[in-house]
């Protein structure tokens, strides 16, 4: 099953107390609130905490990891989760629809803020222009 939801607004999120985040902000009616993806800066000695980490509308729908893929499509963006570990149980995917089509800044954010380049993948329609290769690393802590 696929959680798809609808962004009326984006929050890029740099470097704040160590922490950078993507927030979607989510469209009114449907599934109102937001969804966030966070990752440290730094990398941190208990690899559980390198992970991403994810939450829709509070922690009590939150988790720690188990990303299997990102796919950009020119209108979305679609997170693939494990079949053996879907999030909150029963979601195989999430698809976010930003308020637009997906940007370069975005993807940038993703590869190289994120640090999930190396799940990146995209759709064969997506523009070559917007894909942003993953450069940065982090340092430890």
């Amino acid at each position: 099953m696929t959680l798809r939801l609808k962004a009326k607004d984006i929050e890029f999120i740099y470097d704040d107390l160590d922490t950078n985040a993507l927030n979607f902000i989510l469209r009114d009616g449907g599934h109102p609130g937001y969804f966030c993806f966070q990752a440290g800066v730094f990398l941190e000695e208990d690899e559980q905490l390198n992970e991403p980490y994810i939450e829709w509308n509070g922690q009590e729908n939150a988790r720690s990891g188990g990303i299997e893929q990102i796919t950009f499509l020119p209108g979305s963006i679609q997170i693939q989760f494990p079949a053996d570990r879907p999030y909150l149980g029963k979601y195989g995917a999430v698809e976010i629809v930003p308020p637009a089509e997906v940007t370069r800044e975005i993807v940038d954010f993703f590869n190289n803020y994120l640090y999930l380049g190396e799940l990146t993948r995209y759709a064969p329609d997506f523009d070559l222009a917007k894909i942003c290769p993953p450069v940065a690393a982090r340092d430890h802590l």
